[in-house]
C-alpha cells in the first residue's frame, strides 16, 4: 500500500518546505535565502534539520521524492 504524497514529508514544519522547494531548485543555497528574505545560514541550518529528519539531499531519487511531495502539499 502506498503512503498519501503528503506524509513522505509529514514531519517538515512549513518553513523547512518552503527552504527545502527554493533548495531543489538549482539556485544554490545564497540563492534561496535571497528568496526566502532569510540569511543564508538560516537556509544552512533548515536544511540540516531536513537531512536530521532522515532525508538524504544528495540522492536524486529522495530529491525527486521531496520536490514531487512538497508540490502535492502545496496544491
Amino acid at each position: 500500500m502506498r503512503a498519501a504524497p503528503g506524509s513522505f514529508i509529514a514531519g517538515i514544519t512549513r518553513a523547512l518546505v518552503g527552504c527545502l522547494l527554493d533548495h531543489l531548485q538549482p539556485r544554490g543555497p545564497l540563492r534561496a535565502a535571497e528568496a526566502l528574505g532569510v540569511h543564508r545560514n538560516t537556509v544552512t541550518t533548515r536544511l540540516e534539520r531536513i537531512r536530521a529528519a532522515g532525508y538524504d539531499l544528495d540522492d536524486p531519487a529522495t530529491r525527486l521524492a521531496l520536490h514531487l511531495a512538497v508540490h502535492l502539499r502545496q496544491t
